[in-house]
């Protein structure tokens, strides 16, 4: 009888160690609604890394001019075929580019013709955790003030991503 209850509250205790862990595993590996990325509010800070190693704030680095975040894969069929979409690139709008699998070579942006202000690394899984659509490629457009304006996830056709870059140009914030 006394067995039976220790090995009771025994799986009781695991069942409520599991629950609790579950429960904080998902809280530091999901988006947190005050921290999430939402079109209209001021893009959260999004720490990238550069070439060098060193941490960029990708909110800080936006402000002050129009610019163009886009979070891609060089080894993504989908950017390979998104990516070029982005041409020709409106001369008003600045573009950073986020790589989500460390290689940070700038001949990736030159390659497909983009003129790539930044190249940057996702080391922290900022996209992921910041977006509740999360996908390769992810797009946004952050006007001057730091406010995330509009985004794009996935494959879109040419005329929508030049429609959407040249409104984003020229619309004033």
């Amino acid at each position: 009888m006394l067995r039976r209850r220790l090995v009771a509250a025994s799986c009781l205790l695991a069942g409520l160690i599991a629950v609790v862990s579950a429960k904080v595993w998902l809280g530091t590996h999901s988006a947190s609604p005050q921290s999430a990325a939402r079109i209209g509010h001021n893009l959260p800070a999004l720490p990238v890394v550069d070439a060098s190693g060193k941490t960029v704030d990708l909110s800080k680095l936006a402000a002050g001019e129009k610019t163009v975040i886009a979070f891609y894969s060089p080894t993504c069929h989908v950017c390979e075929q998104e990516l070029p979409e982005l041409l020709p690139f409106p001369k008003a709008l600045r573009l950073v580019m986020v790589s989500e699998s460390g290689d940070l070579k700038a001949e990736t942006a030159q390659a497909m013709g983009l003129p790539a202000a930044g190249v940057f690394y996702d080391a922290n899984g900022v996209l992921s955790r910041s977006f509740a659509m999360a996908g390769l490629p992810t797009i946004l457009l952050v006007d001057e003030r730091g406010v995330l304006r509009d985004g794009l996830v996935g494959a879109h056709a040419r005329a929508l991503v030049q429609r959407k870059l040249a409104a984003f140009a020229t619309t004033r914030s």
